[in-house]
């Protein structure tokens, strides 16, 4: 009798940081509207990530 494993699968993660305009320094928050808009464009490619 042979064990069958599940296939083995690979991921590809990306992370954009929000930067302040005027000072440079990494935003402190994310507007809802951010994370709104880019899963309307891209559906479940998209996710947010809590800390």
């Amino acid at each position: 009798m042979s064990v069958q494993e599940p296939p083995l699968t690979m991921g590809v993660e990306e992370e954009y940081l929000l930067v302040d305009l005027e000072t440079g320094n990494l935003a402190q928050g994310v507007p809802d509207v951010f994370i709104e808009d880019c899963t309307a464009e891209l559906g479940e490619q998209v996710s947010p990530e809590f800390l």
